[in-house]
């Protein structure tokens, strides 16, 4: 029967343990930012008592971490905001993930230097700033049931002032709901500020964004809506905002007369709406990649494709397409999507705790797979590549990516054996690297040549050599565990040769054949003038068998251009030594 059970002021550090917080008009606690007690073990808390922590007005003089905190059984619990919070001029305030944060009617945060609120992507790690009235976030707070509920007229938002510093004014992953509007509020107000905003929900409120003065915000990738005047209101417009990259509602894009088709929050003129996205921009739903509002099949050909490097994701596509929670974007993923699609499971990796995604994220079976080139087949002018698995378990997804000299092979065609039916597979190819994806729903258990890759044979006497240059099985790197390089071979040479250089006489560039018959063989080619003076070193090497070339454009070792005149060129290859003669003419 007391507004508030303890204050703490100053720098307070009390045992706060084994007590009874019941029917207060506030919270338990009303506390400075500076202040909390060194134990709060054994608290409980009910009635009609607010299931918060109350932060008393004051001005922030140094810097402080607002951190996630549990007291008297309540997890997560928020912090209730009373009146007006001021940052002073020598401090910044840092909020930490899943933090959440209510105000009362008649507070706001005033910012003089610096106010960094960074979350994370999931919904539970997003710092929250909202009415307390509002029961969707953290629940009834205020334990007034569902009695009074909030509206776009409660609290006064979050004031960047002009003496904040810009790289200490960032809102990423936060929500910002049920702050007051007109022309002197908004969820966010620069005053003559430049706060940047990414990825974070906008919403409910009067004003979104609201830019005064000399005021330059940034607000990308972010969702925009149900914002009663102005998702972005640039009322002094003394500088086009960059608002790029974001949902408005609606996927016709935001309200304003250069967009006749947009239904979406209104803006301002001087706002940069360019490149909205579709639903959910600032936090899609997890695994939804093509943002479109739902998980479908097309969400894992996206990844698979973004894999492939057929095209690029967008950073919002990045995080909601790590469906595994391991930090990137993989084939492995996409197999996740799948999974889900179909119902084989209820949620992603990235939704679980570490305990659970680790479990889920761990195939013992998979570290014993190798992938190997053991033979090739020459037919007509292509070459014929398969690609064997052995001690095949688990496996639901691969990349492979295939090196190989770019003046030698070009890729026709990748064909899968029946093993590989069911599954999806992608593949891509630029000059010297052709990339190889797949992901299933169930895990393949099958060895043997599962793919086999072919190759048209463009020069006779470039380097023959194509290797597993990565292979990633699910999530596991299996790389150096591959056998390649050695063993694919077209047409070795049976013994040494070095070749006449082509053109002869050149300017300004020749060609040097030469072929290798043994692998790991030392290799050093060099030019010398009429009087056996080294000019330039042109190879100096260890190289497999096969045929290479090696280009020479008439410089010395310094780079400048010789004189016209006879040179020899003198290759050792191992113990064997051979030398030609060649003709640079100016």
């Amino acid at each position: 029967n007391l507004n508030y059970g303890v204050s703490l002021t100053g720098v307070s550090e009390p045992f706060l343990e084994y007590n009874d917080f019941y029917d207060l008009n506030y919270t338990p606690m009303l506390t400075s930012l500076v202040s909390y007690p060194q134990s709060v073990a054994g608290n409980t808390m009910g009635g009609k008592t607010y299931k918060a922590i109350g932060v008393r007005s004051e001005t922030l003089v140094q810097d402080v971490t607002l951190p996630k905190r549990d007291f008297a059984g309540k997890v997560g619990i928020p912090y209730f905001f009373t009146g007006t919070y001021t940052i002073g001029t020598n401090a910044v305030l840092t909020i930490a993930p899943g933090v959440v944060n209510k105000f009362s009617n008649s507070a706001r945060l005033e910012v003089q230097k610096g106010l960094i609120a960074r979350g994370g992507s999931t919904p539970d790690s997003m710092v929250v700033f909202t009415s307390i009235l509002d029961d969707f976030y953290s629940g009834d707070t205020n334990a007034d049931s569902n009695a009074t509920a909030p509206n776009a007229y409660n609290w006064y938002g979050i004031r960047y002032q002009g003496t904040s510093l810009e790289a200490e004014s960032i809102l990423d992953y936060v929500i910002i709901k049920h702050a007051r509007g007109g022309t002197s509020y908004a969820g966010i107000v620069a005053d003559n500020s430049s706060p940047t905003i990414t990825n974070s929900i906008i919403s409910n409120n009067g004003n979104g964004l609201m830019a005064w003065g000399s005021a330059n915000p940034v607000i990308n990738f972010s969702d925009i809506y149900n914002n009663t005047t102005y998702g972005v209101n640039n009322r002094d417009k003394t500088f086009t905002i960059d608002a790029t990259f974001n949902w408005w509602g609606n996927d016709s894009g935001p309200t304003h007369s250069s967009n006749p088709s947009g239904t979406g929050d209104e803006i301002t003129d001087d706002v940069d709406y360019g490149s909205f996205t579709g639903s959910g921009a600032g936090v899609p739903l997890l695994g939804d990649v093509s943002l479109n509002g739902s998980v479908q099949s097309f969400d894992a050909a996206k990844v698979l494709r973004a894999v492939a490097l057929l095209e690029t994701l967008s950073p919002v596509q990045n995080i909601v397409a790590d469906v595994s929670g391991d930090g990137t974007v993989g084939s492995f993923d996409a197999s996740y999507i799948l999974q889900y699609v179909v119902g084989l499971i209820e949620a992603f990796p990235e939704e679980l705790n570490s305990k659970v995604r680790h479990e889920m994220n761990t195939f013992e079976g998979i570290k014993d797979l190798i992938l190997s080139i053991e033979s090739t087949e020459v037919e007509a002018d292509e070459l014929i590549v398969p690609l064997k698995f052995e001690n095949v378990s688990e496996l639901l997804a691969y990349e492979i990516n295939l090196a190989y000299d770019s003046t030698a092979y070009e890729l026709v065609s990748v064909e899968y054996a029946d093993e590989l039916d069911g599954t999806s597979t992608v593949e891509s190819s630029s000059p010297g690297k052709t990339i190889l994806v797949m992901a299933s729903t169930k895990a393949l258990e099958t060895s043997g040549n599962l793919v086999e890759v072919r190759f048209r044979k463009l020069n006779e006497q470039a380097n023959s050599t194509i290797s597993i240059s990565k292979f990633i099985a699910n999530e596991v790197d299996l790389t150096s565990s591959t056998v390649s390089s050695e063993l694919t071979e077209l047409d070795l040479p049976e013994t040494f040769e070095l070749n006449q250089n082509y053109p002869n006489p050149f300017n300004p560039t020749t060609t040097i054949g030469f072929a290798i018959p043994e692998n790991n063989t030392t290799v050093r080619m060099e030019v010398f003038n009429i009087l056996g003076q080294r000019v330039k070193t042109l190879v100096n090497d260890v190289y497999s068998a096969g045929r290479y070339t090696v280009r020479w454009d008439g410089t010395n070792d310094s780079g400048v251009q010789v004189s016209t005149g006879v040179y020899i060129y003198r290759i050792q290859a191992g113990n064997v030594v051979q030398s030609k003669k060649l003709t640079f003419i100016k």
